[in-house]
């Protein structure tokens, strides 16, 4: 379905990009070997229309990925669930209560029943042609909310 022959990130540097200054990281590993991972950044918007003209803010969840032969054990979510917890204490100690706003950015048919299983919501969608993101197909673009 997709191009893999581009590395999403080459360096640190593309991380420290990708998550900006304000972004964490979550990262889990079996002895010394990373297995898992998932980063949040702050929210600026999807990329098809980005947040103009809406009141949209919070943290977006990004590079959620799992090393082959560890899927399906619940790593992502444990990555995700221990990013959720920092960022409520986070919010707690600078805002106090108030609802923390999760987004991701995500294709339907790969990993949407994943999302949606976990309680994420869609708030709108796109309809992305033949190429984008390396794709061999066009695909179907959601982005998910979920309010803590």
């Amino acid at each position: 379905r997709w191009d893999m022959s581009d590395d999403r990130l080459n360096d640190g540097d593309d991380l420290l990009d990708t998550i900006g200054d304000k972004g964490v990281l979550a990262v889990l590993y079996d002895k010394d070997e990373p297995i898992a991972s998932a980063a949040v950044a702050s929210w600026k918007g999807d990329m098809e229309s980005g947040s103009v003209g809406r009141n949209e803010t919070g943290w977006e969840v990004k590079l959620v990925t799992v090393k082959i032969g560890y899927m399906k054990q619940g790593l992502a979510g444990r990555c995700i669930n221990a990013l959720e917890e920092h960022l409520l204490t986070q919010q707690k100690e600078t805002l106090g209560d108030g609802p923390l706003r999760l987004w991701i950015q995500t294709v339907d048919d790969v990993n949407g029943d994943y999302w949606r299983r976990r309680g994420w919501k869609n708030v709108r969608s796109f309809e992305k042609p033949v190429g984008y993101w390396g794709s061999y197909h066009g695909f179907h673009l959601m982005i998910l909310l979920k309010e803590l």
